[in-house]
């Protein structure tokens, strides 16, 4: 009988913080990679996060977090990655006119 081979790859740990334009940190943001495997995260007080990952050279990264727009990367995964996403907020009205009446 053939014994299978079973590949086992090696996790792989990539760190990162999730800012704000102007460089504050968010805290409570979700991050989660979607390729090679399913990993979620949430950022701590200070905007920081860790995923582990099947061992890959890329992944892509989901970040979302209320009142900012979605951020969807690509990233290139080593061991020992540390990213830096930045999130665009949401605009409060975007090309609206708001009238007002009183009467």
């Amino acid at each position: 009988l053939a014994t299978p081979v079973l590949s086992a790859q090696t996790p792989v740990s990539v760190r990162g913080v999730v800012l704000d334009r102007e460089g504050k940190p968010v805290a409570g943001a979700r991050v989660a990679a979607t390729e090679p495997n399913d990993s979620v995260a949430e950022t701590d007080r200070g905007g920081r996060f860790s995923l582990d990952l099947a061992g890959a050279d890329g992944a892509t990264i989901q970040v979302t977090h209320p009142g900012y727009a979605d951020l969807t990367q690509a990233v290139k995964i080593r061991s020992g990655t540390v990213l830096e996403l930045r999130l665009e907020p949401l605009p409060i009205f975007s090309d609206s006119t708001i009238t007002i009446c009183i009467s």
